[in-house]
């Protein structure tokens, strides 16, 4: 692993914990063992090494994703392993993070919403038509319509201002908004499989 390399992880482990406002560049010289000097030979500024962080994570992500869509056995069984895998991964950075690089550095923001937004309207697709081959998900909907509520639904659970005031759950978040979405666009033996799923879910608490 290269020293850059090695920036980098140990960054989103603090970034990942304490957001990315209140991280400064000494706190992650320190973390590294190195100096000043040699952490601005490797990133000009804050804003690129966020970048650089961020676009480590949603690689990571991306070919996680992936995997899962190949491994899964149906749609309903991706989407929980895929809610799982980004619960418990290293990289689920905490739910104030893009409330903060939206308002404190909105160039890293706007990279990574337009990297987001099209590898999700991507994925999202990819789900809804592998739905409706399994007969889980109803033929007869809007995928524009469709695609564009579910990704919605995701910005808003990525948005910490929007459920900040609640007692809730990454968990509970996802099976009151999008899992509940999902419901209400299910054929009847997808409604009966996604009922499965989510009970045996809360028999795994």
């Amino acid at each position: 692993m290269t020293i850059k390399e090695r920036i980098v992880e140990n960054s989103i482990d603090l970034f990942m914990k304490r957001g990315c406002k209140s991280v400064t560049m000494d706190e992650i010289a320190s973390e590294n063992g190195i100096s000043k000097r040699t952490l601005y030979e490797n990133f000009e500024d804050k804003n690129s090494l966020l970048k650089e962080c961020l676009c480590t994570a949603y690689e990571r992500t991306k070919n996680a994703t992936e995997q899962l869509f190949n491994s899964s056995e149906n749609v309903y069984d991706l989407i929980f392993k895929i809610h799982e895998c980004k619960t418990n991964q290293r990289y689920n950075f905490k739910m104030s993070f893009v409330a903060e690089l939206k308002k404190f550095y909105p160039e890293v923001y706007e990279s990574m919403r337009l990297n987001f937004s099209n590898y999700h309207n991507e994925s999202t697709q990819k789900f809804i038509d592998r739905g409706q081959k399994e007969g889980l998900i109803m033929k007869n909907v809007n995928k524009e319509i469709i695609i564009k509520a579910i990704i919605t639904m995701s910005d808003m659970m990525m948005n910490g201002d929007v459920f900040s005031g609640l007692n809730a759950t990454r968990r509970q978040i996802f099976k009151e908004t999008i899992l509940l979405y999902i419901r209400g666009i299910s054929t009847k033996r997808g409604i009966e499989l996604l009922d499965n799923y989510l009970n045996k879910s809360k028999d795994e608490k």
